[in-house]
């Protein structure tokens, strides 16, 4: 996650709205994190973003098979 905190502070704007969202585990990351970052590594960001948010996001992981 080389270059993470520059571009949080970048995209300060993009991880707020994500933060305010009532459905935050449904939001993809602003790019390039949404492409870059693993399914583990998203589910960190969440965890620091909204804790609150990491079960029900696990639920939707765990449950969804890729086709």
């Amino acid at each position: 996650m080389q270059g993470f905190a520059t571009g949080f502070a970048e995209q300060a704007g993009a991880f707020q709205a994500i933060f305010d969202s009532n459905e935050a585990q449904e939001m993809p990351l602003p790019e390039p994190w949404n492409s870059r970052l693993n399914s583990f590594q998203k589910l960190a960001v969440l965890r620091c973003l909204r804790p609150d948010k990491v079960l029900p996001h696990t639920d939707l992981a765990l449950w969804v098979k890729p086709a």
